[in-house]
């Protein structure tokens, strides 16, 4: 045998070993959508560049606005980080400021 002959035939035997290493190849899975969650009716919760990190609740009916002082706070009201929107400080004074929510609203039907 020749050298030629002994490198073509390690070639191959490596390529075969390779084949047995490649890992499964995976088929599209399905996707499984989240629900969607329903978020609280004519409430939002907002920032402006202005004040930052401030989170504020704003009532659509009322037509306040009350800062969130706490993530724990914005759980309570049932949003989460990013459901909060970033508006113009015009915006955001068309509601009336109301007093800052500094605690955990408890859910009376849980």
């Amino acid at each position: 045998m020749n050298i030629v002959r002994l490198h073509e035939l390690i070639e191959e035997w490596a390529a075969e070993e390779r084949k047995g290493n490649e890992p499964d190849v995976v088929l599209e899975a399905d996707i499984v959508e989240e629900p969607k969650r329903e978020l609280p009716e004519g409430k939002r919760v907002v920032r402006t560049k202005t004040h930052g990190d401030k989170v504020f609740y704003l009532d659509e009916v009322k037509k306040t606005r009350q800062w969130v002082v706490t993530p724990e706070v914005l759980q309570s009201l049932k949003f989460e980080a990013t459901d909060v929107e970033e508006v113009l400080d015009g915006e955001l004074l068309k509601y009336q400021m109301a007093s800052p929510i500094s605690r955990p609203l408890v859910d009376a039907t849980t």
